[in-house]
């Protein structure tokens, strides 16, 4: 299997070119010829990719939100006038006219390339440094055939750290724009679980033992895989999926870290939507799965409580719903387990809840969850099953929000709760407890035309972890909460 390492000093700028010197690629032999594409060296077309992706700025949103959303289906429309439509799981996300001169608000429409590489931070006492860690490249199969002023967008996103902070786990949503046709355009993409060394973690602890690796330095641990295949050994090559495709592919849209750190849970959804999913146990050395299969439509959300012993999950069929799976958090999972009904969501509500590994407080009875959709964040009482609408456009927090909600964390105590935009804002929310009363909100932190999206906490809470849409994932300092 080729892995792409990526070495990168630890910090350092890491901005629009990329010196060939700096890339290294592990690849089998079996995997043929790779290296040539349309005349070109892989490690060129990597290298210009870093400029293209940003050219055709007025696609990217396109890309992003079906890629990262709802796979492949999506569909540009038109209807009286030309007007752009971005689906969530199958559903409209938003339509607004071109001719009104915004589509998805007036980001949309801002050309220009990446003008930072990190954050601009608006409250420093809060957020108090900024440095990109990893720098994600896609897999070269992507670009081939693409024309050099393709727009593609690098996602990273479920972001799952390693309780020392030494190693981070994410996924990686890879998509471009084919065509040239802004209006109906021709989706490709790769979905890759990918890992990477943080070097000395912010615990003091090192790298683990088994893998020596630079800091920054990102390993592959699998490509997805087809619906067919929902368990075994990882997939040699890489699927380059598009709406056209004869093979289904499943998709990973959130993820955990087992008990015992040697598997990733993965919420393994297929693309087309069908009433079966998979949570699978995905060894983070070998990429060897094994996958338990569940009555659900799209997983869109994992959570352990403290101990490892239950499993919450999101499914956002119609209506969206909350499981629970009784387990033992160690890996493998079993053969099988039986998720049950939790909480059913209102779908006048609820549209597509989603959280993560760090939604929930450590006392195990407060979790936070989002509609990414809607721009709602929720408090779930797990004991009561009780649901407090905290921030949204009807809530004590009242905020709306153009676009898209990325990811979620809290803090152990459950008293701060960060999340992100896929419109580049990272945003805080203060309570006077676990699940209580919201004493304050604002924005931390904002990337001018780019987007955050993967969000991680570390133990500590000494670092946040925000990846990016052009593939870097950023590391935060934190200073001192409210």
């Amino acid at each position: 299997m080729g892995v792409l390492g990526i070495r990168r000093g630890g910090g350092g700028s890491m901005g629009g070119e990329t010196d060939e010197d700096e890339l290294r690629v592990r690849r089998d032999p079996s995997e043929g010829e790779g290296e040539v594409i349309n005349g070109r060296g892989w490690a060129t077309v990597l290298r210009q990719s870093v400029l293209f992706r940003w050219r055709s700025r007025s696609l990217l949103l396109a890309v992003l939100i079906v890629a990262l959303c709802c796979g492949l289906d999506g569909r540009l429309g038109v209807g009286s006038g030309v007007r752009l439509m971005t689906l969530a799981e199958g559903r409209p996300l938003v339509s607004r006219s071109l001719s009104g001169g915004t589509v998805l608000g007036e980001r949309f429409l801002q050309a220009t390339l990446p003008r930072a590489t990190c954050v601009t931070i608006l409250n420093s006492s809060i957020i108090t440094s900024c440095s990109p860690v990893v720098e994600h490249l896609p897999p070269s199969v992507l670009f081939a055939g693409l024309p050099d002023d393709a727009a593609c967008q690098f996602a990273i996103r479920n972001l799952v750290l390693r309780p020392d902070g030494s190693e981070v786990y994410y996924v990686a949503t890879d998509a471009c724009n084919k065509g040239t046709n802004p209006f109906a355009p021709d989706i490709v993409s790769v979905q890759s679980i990918l890992k990477a060394s943080l070097g000395s973690s912010s615990m003091g602890s090192v790298a683990l033992p088994t893998q020596q690796s630079e800091a920054g330095e990102e390993f592959l641990v699998s490509y997805m895989w087809p619906t067919s295949s929902p368990s075994g050994a990882p997939p040699r090559v890489p699927t380059v999926a598009n709406a056209t495709q004869g093979q289904a592919m499943a998709h990973a849209y959130t993820a955990a870290l087992s008990d015992d750190g040697r598997s990733l849970i993965v919420g393994a959804s297929p693309d087309p939507v069908t009433e079966t999913s998979w949570i699978v146990s995905l060894d983070v050395e070998t990429g060897v799965r094994s996958s338990i299969p569940i009555s659900a439509a799209t997983i869109y959300g994992l959570a352990f409580n403290p101990n490892h012993t239950e499993l919450y999950i999101a499914d956002t069929e119609e209506p969206p719903r909350l499981l629970l799976a009784h387990v033992n958090g160690s890996s493998p999972l079993p053969p099988s387990f039986n998720a049950s009904l939790f909480l059913t969501l209102h779908p006048g509500n609820f549209s597509t809840p989603k959280f993560g590994p760090y939604s929930m407080a450590a006392n195990g009875t407060c979790m936070y969850l989002m509609d990414v959709r809607l721009g709602q964040v929720w408090a779930l009482d797990t004991a009561s099953r009780q649901l407090t609408l905290i921030v949204g456009k009807e809530a004590p927090i009242a905020a709306q929000f153009e676009d898209t909600l990325g990811e979620l964390v809290t803090t152990s105590d459950g008293r701060s709760v960060f999340f992100t935009s896929l419109g580049g804002t990272l945003h805080l929310l203060t309570l006077d407890s676990a699940c209580g009363t919201p004493l304050s909100y604002q924005i931390v932190a904002r990337m001018v035309d780019n987007y955050l999206v993967g969000l991680a906490i570390s133990p500590d809470v000494e670092y946040l972890y925000v990846g990016t849409g052009d593939g870097h994932i950023l590391r935060l300092g934190l200073g001192e909460l409210p």
